[in-house]
């Protein structure tokens, strides 16, 4: 008997696994020809009801390991905080946030003070980007037009720079309060969100504008992100898809 729960946030669907499964039979679960597929799914391992805590492992669609999921953990939360009305801890690899519930849920995230500008020459021209983690690796690169042509070829130069271990953000500028952003995953490719992009992005812009409240805008939506010291939490709607036992 295998619970699973299916949840949905600012375009991106997760998939949720109650039990712990071993790689071949989520293989046989997880993927196209059985209809259960999503842009990343979650293993739920412990849950400590008295401690109103739970420990969980991320991975991406190609089975490659993640260490954050801001919109996959915030959906998360949203289903636990349904049952339990307190704060919650959700570690992932070592690490944790805290959600809460006030109308929307917020997730709150303690971000590392690591912040790079590096310059990449691409075709004789240089090209400013700023890298960050917030438990996963971010290259981040500001811009005005976020339709143009090259943006793809440039992803796909420093994705190769970079040998495919980050994910990239493209970010422009509506206003100080609002932006407009598309992001690119490792293993995944353009993506419609992605909550730790989102995060890491408005960590750069604050480090160099001093943005603390900003609305998100992206392919698949809209979330809202403050950030105050070295804590950054992000809130935003959830939907719910299903939940059922195989």
């Amino acid at each position: 008997m295998i619970k699973i729960l299916k949840l949905q946030s600012c375009g991106n669907d997760f998939i949720i696994f109650f039990n712990l499964l071993n790689k071949n039979k989520i293989f046989k679960i997880f993927n196209k020809k059985s209809g259960f597929i999503s842009d990343q799914f979650f293993i739920i391992k412990k849950i400590f009801y008295l401690k109103n805590s739970l420990i969980i492992k991320i991975f991406n669609i190609d089975f490659t390991k993640a260490f954050n999921c801001g919109n996959g953990i915030r959906s998360l939360s949203w289903f636990f905080l349904k049952k339990i009305s307190k704060i919650i801890k959700i570690i992932v690899n070592k690490n944790y946030c805290y959600s809460w519930k006030k109308k929307e849920v917020f997730t709150l995230f303690k971000f590392f003070n690591k912040v790079k500008k590096l310059y990449l020459k691409i075709k004789n021209i240089f090209i400013k980007i700023f890298y960050t983690e917030i438990n996963n690796f971010h290259i981040i690169i500001l811009l005005k037009n976020i339709n143009s042509f090259y943006i793809n070829f440039f992803e796909n130069k420093i994705r190769i720079f970079f040998e495919n271990k980050i994910n990239i953000e493209f970010v422009k500028i509506i206003n100080n309060k609002e932006i407009f952003i598309r992001i690119f995953e490792k293993g995944v490719g353009e993506t419609l969100s992605c909550g730790s992009g989102i995060m890491s992005s408005c960590i750069i812009l604050n480090k160099i504008f001093f943005f603390n409240n900003l609305k998100i805008n992206s392919l698949g939506g809209e979330c809202f992100v403050g950030i105050i010291n070295k804590n950054v939490f992000i809130k935003g709607l959830v939907n719910f898809c299903f939940y059922g036992i195989l």
